[in-house]
């Protein structure tokens, strides 16, 4: 590409460069308005470098090796930019105070890198899916974000303990909350009842053992709740939020349901969806055929078990 076309460009993507840090002589695309850079050697990353593209509105740096992002002078504002990709790279730590002087921003995606530790007080107005997934955080502090717009956060596959603090009131107006896939143990249920928007809540894949489930928990629009491979023993829903309203319980330790106490809808949408699956041995065949049996559906039942006994 000449050089004339290349100061007009709107686009540039590149792979499996060998360079370790984005070039310096961006900063003169003036007229870029796409940046990607995958598949390549760059470790750290001064941001500062795309800090005076203001037409910039896509950065993806997507499956390189970065372990640092940073300004080095004091954070310029980006007027159009609205996606960020980040995923599949070695971060280990994020402040989230570097992405507050990206006013336009939309969609910020962090997930898999190996994020333990997350700072920084996020401000955002604009910003509206956040995802954090495949990395190894135990704990989150949302207390101080301000993301008014936000309506899908996925922060699965990582090692939370509980749930991010203050989700009741940062993430009200959310409409999909992805936790599955962490170590939850605890009986939260109540943080999500204010959340009048939510309509999809997962949280498999967990190690729940009791969850409270009534008009103080469930918000009024739910209409999926997966509680699938979990611990839980008893499951009590004499209460719905709505009609749709429906919930997977398969591969937890349930043996038995007080089916005249559920509501008749939702009574019959768990029947279909085989609620005691592999929930324990006395729900098994005799041991002359757990050859049979799936490997999975082997390991609930000693864990259902263990609990038991």
């Amino acid at each position: 590409m000449a050089a004339r076309e290349l100061m007009a460009a709107r686009e540039l993507m590149a792979a499996r460069e060998r360079r370790c840090a984005v070039p310096r002589s961006i900063a003169k695309l003036k007229e870029l308005e796409s940046f990607t850079i995958n598949k390549s050697f760059i470790r750290a990353v001064n941001l500062d470098v795309v800090a005076g593209l203001k037409k910039l509105n896509l950065l993806d740096l997507s499956k390189n090796k970065i372990n640092a992002l940073y300004y080095r002078a004091q954070p310029e504002l980006y007027p159009v930019l609205r996606d960020v990709y980040l995923r599949g790279n070695k971060l280990q730590s994020i402040n989230t105070d570097l992405f507050n002087s990206m006013i336009a921003l939309h969609t910020l995606d962090l997930s898999h890198n190996q994020i333990s530790v997350v700072s920084g007080f996020l401000n955002s107005s604009n910003l509206s899916y956040l995802d954090l997934s495949f990395n190894y955080i135990q704990k989150l502090d949302c207390c101080l974000w301000v993301i008014p717009s936000i309506y899908n956060l996925v922060i699965s596959n990582n090692q939370l303990l509980q749930l991010p603090m203050c989700i009741e009131s940062v993430f009200e107006n959310i409409t999909g909350f992805n936790v599955h896939y962490n170590q939850l143990h605890l009986d939260e249920m109540w943080k999500f009842a204010g959340m009048r928007c939510l309509t999809a809540l997962k949280l498999s894949h967990n190690n729940l053992r009791h969850v409270t489930l009534n008009e103080d928990t469930l918000p009024p629009n739910l209409i999926f709740l997966d509680l699938g491979h979990n611990k839980l023993q008893q499951l009590d829903v004499k209460y719905v939020p709505n009609e749709m309203f429906g919930i997977s319980i398969v591969f937890n330790c349930i043996t038995h349901l007080d089916w005249d106490s559920i509501p008749l809808k939702l009574a019959d949408r768990l029947k279909n969806s085989k609620p005691y699956q592999c929930a324990a041995a006395s729900q098994t065949p005799s041991t002359i055929f757990f050859k049979t049996i799936p490997s999975e559906c082997l390991r609930k039942i000693h864990e259902c078990e263990s609990l038991q006994g």
